[in-house]
């Protein structure tokens, strides 16, 4: 209804855990990709379907969003190419985001800013991580991206570094500063 009008309104599918087993909305899903078309999809699990959601379908989706080795794979990659501003907010933006969608607010103009914002961030976590899996926990080994914040030369303390070493007891003292004041303040109270 949307396209036939031409409009700009914002299309939202909410399908429900039970709706996948019966087929149709798998064909509807099917369909909506083969029409490239701009369509925000939510699955509702909330686990009040007759039967348990079952299948190829059902595993699949649970199993992306609930892997804790593909969550922290993807966390670790944005700390690599994410500055650590952007890294803190984030977590903040995901639980803002978690509230709108249950609260029914999926078309509101704050869930559309967090979507472009995670849109934009988004385009940086690209890379190869690589990863042992041990006794049911998983170690990151390495990681690379071409966005890589990480620069050896500026991390590095040897004569070939970029980085200008005279500038550190500046940014020490700067960065001790709030210790020191605090200490200052400390003694005159005890006097």
């Amino acid at each position: 209804a949307r396209d036939l009008r031409g409009t700009n309104e914002k299309v939202i599918a909410v399908i429900g855990d039970a709706a996948l087993g019966g087929g149709m909305a798998f064909e509807a899903l099917n369909h909506a990709g083969h029409l490239n078309k701009d369509l925000l999809i939510i699955l509702n699990d909330n686990e009040l379907s007759i039967t348990k959601s079952v299948g190829a379908l059902s595993r699949y989706l649970n199993s992306i969003i609930a892997n804790p080795i593909y969550n922290k794979i993807h966390q670790d990659l944005e700390n690599l190419v994410m500055p650590r501003e952007v890294s803190h907010f984030k977590p903040i933006l995901d639980e803002k985001y978690t509230y709108l969608v249950y609260e029914g607010l999926w078309c509101s103009p704050l869930r559309d800013a967090i979507d472009a914002f995670m849109a934009k961030i988004a385009k940086r976590v690209s890379g190869t991580v690589r990863i042992k899996l041990y006794k049911g926990n998983i170690y990151i080994t390495g990681r690379k991206s071409e966005h890589s914040l990480y620069d050896f030369a500026l991390a590095t303390y040897d004569k070939g570094d970029i980085f200008d070493q005279t500038a550190s007891e500046g940014f020490i003292k700067l960065w001790g500063l709030p210790t020191k004041v605090d200490a200052i303040s400390r003694r005159k109270s005890a006097d």
